[in-house]
């Protein structure tokens, strides 16, 4: 008999399914190809909830297969199938990119990656996650996405400090799960955010307080209590004394190879996560979607294409995260205290 866990995961996992890629259950009228591994209990939690639904999918278990297995079951489909990945860490074939050569092929795709990363304590909150609650999507989204396209400046303000984005920024990019104007159908799971950055990077200064942010081991860490950074024309210049030193480590390490360089300005509307310690989930990716607003360190931001760091050589995107009072624009709120724009 199904736990509840069980149960929630095969119902979140329909949804998406169904109402996100829009995939048709049945493998006669589109193949799908389920990749999944048995390092984890989560994973084969997922693993499940892919059979509960999915009629006559292809599964191969990640780890007892060949490379050139994989590739050839790969090139059996075709534009509208889907190939789901159920990664305890993250499935590799030396530089063959998955994702990559199956979005070049009109393929969909699913991914749940690191999931080693998440303890038994959050596994609830994870399949919480992956509910696909389009209207509140849809309405929160829509609502950032509005105030960010008209802003002429962004205001993060927290502890009587502020940081100021002087400038108009990028057309925002919204990963909600609805992929009827994009190229590419699906991607990393769980969802919820939007994000942009800066017209001029040069255009940001003050100060940020952080209350998480990316470790060397690539996992997400709650300091002990926010700490500020001090960012003039875009550069993080100085950092709080109380800053972790495992995150002086990281900024330390970026700036072996490149400036502290301010680029993405994110915003998580996923309400399954929380900055409870015990409750922490640990892999980036998955945090990123976390209510609130976080930032990247580092050139590397190949979405918004800038003159002056080209692509090919940049090395670093850390991701922090952004204790804040009030975001604002030049004209409406954003975020005040744990409430976004749109309810």
């Amino acid at each position: 008999m199904k736990d509840d866990l069980q149960r929630k995961a095969d119902q979140n996992i329909k949804d998406i399914l169904e109402l996100s890629l829009k995939h048709h259950l049945d493998s006669k009228l589109q193949k799908t190809l389920v990749i999944y591994d048995n390092q984890t209990t989560l994973a084969h939690i997922l693993t499940e909830a892919y059979r509960c639904n999915l009629l006559g999918a292809d599964y191969i278990d990640f780890d007892t297969s060949s490379q050139i297995d994989l590739i050839h079951k790969f090139n059996t489909l075709g534009p509208g199938d889907l190939v789901a990945l159920i990664q305890s860490s993250n499935f590799r074939l030396n530089d063959f990119r998955i994702r990559l050569y199956l979005f070049n092929r009109g393929i969909k795709v699913i991914e749940h990656m690191h999931l080693h990363r998440n303890c038994q304590s959050t596994w609830p909150m994870y399949i919480d996650s992956l509910a696909y609650d389009i209207e509140y999507l849809t309405s929160q989204s829509h609502s950032i996405e509005q105030a960010l396209l008209s802003a002429k400046s962004l205001t993060i303000s927290y502890n009587n400090q502020s940081c100021l984005v002087d400038s108009p920024l990028e057309i925002p990019k919204l990963n909600i799960g609805q992929y009827d104007a994009m190229a590419n159908i699906g991607g990393t799971y769980p969802i919820g955010e939007i994000f942009t950055e800066s017209q001029n990077l040069q255009a940001i200064n003050g100060r940020i307080w952080v209350y998480a942010f990316a470790n060397s081991a690539f996992e997400v860490e709650l300091a002990p209590s926010p700490f500020w950074l001090e960012i003039n024309n875009g550069i993080i210049t100085n950092w709080d004394p109380t800053t972790p030193p495992s995150f002086v480590t990281v900024l330390n390490k970026v700036q072996k190879s490149e400036s502290l360089l301010i680029r993405e300005l994110g915003f998580g509307i996923n309400r399954a996560f929380s900055r409870r310690p015990e409750l922490l989930i640990k892999d980036i990716t998955a945090f990123e979607r976390i209510c609130g607003m976080h930032m990247s360190i580092g050139h590397k931001h190949s979405v918004y294409k800038k003159s002056g760091y080209p692509t090919h050589k940049a090395r670093y995107h850390i991701d922090i995260f952004i204790q804040a009072d009030i975001i604002e624009t030049d004209t409406q709120v954003i975020w005040e205290g744990l409430d976004y724009l749109c309810k």
